[in-house]
């Protein structure tokens, strides 16, 4: 798309939360027997033609140069344990049936392993081994799904793990969602109130970060 590849950003709020800080902390866990082999790594459901996804991880092919996390998602282990599969907003909104993470076939206590694995939280590398890119985490004060109390967790495991380049900001009387367009009655937000506000803090980020 003739993008500067100097300026690749992720981001993503809630789910698309937890995916950007996958790609940010762990884009070179790749492997093309994904899950299946004896090193659990992932497998892009698209590579470059003649490209595997060893050769990518290789060349640390998904690197970016920032992240911006919207009330991300950081531990799904604890959320398996805490019933997350069985209930919860989404299954009731969607009119779905609940489902596991992985698969009827598994399960947070006989594969611990498989949620560690895609849960950041987890995943933390120390700052010496792999430097992070810039990070900016925003959150809603009244967020009861992903709380602001999660995401200081586990803003807290990063600069232990020497990861200091980070931004940390609380919309203050907001819930989950805010940066969803359109209006939500039952979270009574509107985009025009509450993303407007998140989204000029990304802006003031970026500009930071490449100008």
């Amino acid at each position: 798309y003739k993008g500067n590849p100097k300026k690749v950003i992720v981001t993503g709020d809630s789910a698309g939360g937890h995916l950007a800080m996958m790609v940010a902390a762990q884009g070179h866990e790749l492997s093309s027997s994904g899950f299946d082999g004896d090193i659990l790594g992932f497998n892009p459901s698209w590579l470059p033609k003649g490209k595997t996804a060893e050769a990518i991880a290789k060349k640390d092919g998904l690197k970016v140069q920032a992240a911006m996390l919207s009330y991300g998602a950081f531990n799904l282990y604890e959320a398996a344990e805490k019933g997350f599969e069985n209930e919860n907003y989404f299954w009731k909104a969607g009119n779905a049936k609940p489902r596991g993470l992985m698969g009827k076939e598994y399960n947070y206590k006989t594969h611990s392993e498989r949620y560690k694995k895609v849960s950041p939280i987890f995943n933390i590398p120390n700052a010496m081994d792999k430097t992070l890119p810039p990070l900016l985490f925003t959150v809603g004060s009244e967020d009861n799904t992903t709380t602001p109390e999660s995401i200081e967790s586990y803003i807290g495991k990063l600069k232990t793990a020497g990861h200091t380049n980070i931004e940390y900001w609380i919309h203050e009387g907001r819930p989950h969602a805010f940066l969803d367009s359109g209006s939500n009655e039952y979270l009574k937000i509107n985009f025009e109130d509450d993303a407007i506000p998140a989204l000029d803090k990304m802006l003031v980020f970026l500009n930071k970060i490449f100008y």
